[in-house]
């Protein structure tokens, strides 16, 4: 009977022990995703006249998940999301504007944390500035883009380079916007570093390429 008992207690702890592992196993991720993200801004400007919204425009906020090595898009624990966005400027008094859109859109933020990135933000004759570079890309220039929100007005703006508009800038890796005289200044690269200097054109809700010249160092 002893014998019995002691049979039966070992098979039961057998049992117990295979369930323990299926359970755990079945614990462990099998991609490295974030679901914290989904619906979430991806990246957040503050100004005098309220927050810009870099905004997913599915519910469940596209694809995020971990880069899993370091390049040139950023860091192991840096996470990437890719969909299509909306960029919403949210005034001080409630009201919303869409200002934007990105499509099919790959943005980098730092690993290790739930908070969007922050937006750049410039000031200059009553009307502020929000800049957004999807990837800081540190092997080459990628894309940036601007948008312009005054007391009465928000709008994402228009690069005009030789009577040609476009919705991006190249910005060059590890460098940001500035303001001189008035005036926008970005950085680039084609054969050597290139300044490039943006006049503003509010009325028609662009930026027109003045001068462009070497940067010396």
């Amino acid at each position: 009977m002893m014998k019995q008992f002691v049979l039966l207690f070992m098979v039961a702890t057998v049992l117990s022990a295979c369930g323990q592992v299926q359970s755990n196993t079945e614990e462990q991720p099998v991609i490295a995703e974030s679901a914290e993200f989904a619906g979430a801004p991806r990246a957040v400007g503050q100004g005098e006249y309220g927050e810009l919204h870099v905004l997913p425009l599915t519910e469940d906020g596209g694809v995020t998940e971990s880069l899993g090595a370091p390049s040139c898009l950023g860091e192991e624990t840096d996470y990437i999301s890719s969909g299509d966005y909306d960029v919403v400027f949210k005034r001080t008094d409630g009201t919303e504007t869409s200002v934007g859109s990105l499509s099919d859109t790959q943005i980098v933020s730092e690993g290790g944390s739930d908070q969007p990135r922050k937006l750049g933000s410039l000031a200059s004759e009553g009307v502020e500035l929000y800049y957004f570079q999807p990837i800081q890309n540190k092997c080459r220039a990628d894309a940036v883009y601007v948008y312009v929100v005054s007391e009465d007005d928000a709008y994402q703006a228009s690069f005009e380079v030789e009577g040609q508009l476009l919705d991006q800038f190249s910005l060059a890796p590890e460098s940001e916007p500035y303001i001189e005289a008035g005036q926008l200044v970005l950085e680039s690269t084609e054969d050597e570093q290139q300044e490039y200097t943006y006049m503003f054109m509010l009325e028609n809700k662009k930026l027109r390429l003045v001068k462009k010249e070497e940067r010396g160092d």
